[in-house]
């Protein structure tokens, strides 16, 4: 009786083991799902480095010239604004009103 004891005990105790085994592999699997789907964005094209360059690629220098690029464009285009504006103004200034 206490062999028949020890082999059901062991065979439960297998069971146990096997199951166990079975989470962890499902995890696992499961995980490197998780990876992927988290790394995904890695393996795409990414507008921001493909515009500004990349330090590990060598091509962060372009950052420079974008923001100068930006900055001179940013910079003409409020030089041209003020210029509308004082145009504005200079006809609203000469404009006569007309008396009732």
């Amino acid at each position: 009786i206490f062999i028949e004891q020890l082999q059901e005990a062991s065979r439960g105790h297998q069971d146990l083991l096997q199951r166990e085994a079975l989470i962890i592999a499902a995890r696992e699997h499961d995980l490197e799902g998780c990876l992927r789907e988290w790394t995904h964005f890695l393996r795409v094209r990414r507008p921001l480095r493909e515009k500004y360059g990349a330090a590990c690629r060598g091509t962060d220098h372009r950052t420079t010239d974008v923001v100068m690029e930006k900055k001179q464009r940013l910079f003409f285009e409020a030089k041209d604004f003020c210029a509308t504006l004082a145009r504005e103004a200079l006809v609203v200034r000469t404009e006569v009103p007309e008396e009732s």
